[in-house]
């Protein structure tokens, strides 16, 4: 998970460079390109949300395994 949203971060990265160096052919593409990253953003944000939940989940997991080997 933890590379998925590495990769997800140098995405955002490369589409805030060729925004702000116009780098898109047309204007419709360059909102196109905007509105996704706005989106891509808020669901990065949701992912790394959902990951520390997971880490709990997997924490607590851990420990009541362990629990259930010492007895």
């Amino acid at each position: 998970m933890a590379c998925g949203l590495t990769i997800g971060d140098i995405w955002v990265h490369i589409v805030e460079v060729a925004l702000e160096k116009n780098c898109y052919p047309t204007q419709a593409a360059k909102e196109v390109a905007r509105r996704e990253l706005i989106a891509f953003r808020e669901a990065q944000k949701q992912r790394r949300t959902e990951e520390r939940s997971l880490a709990d989940v997997c924490a607590w997991l851990m420990r009541e395994l362990t629990a259930l080997g010492e007895r």
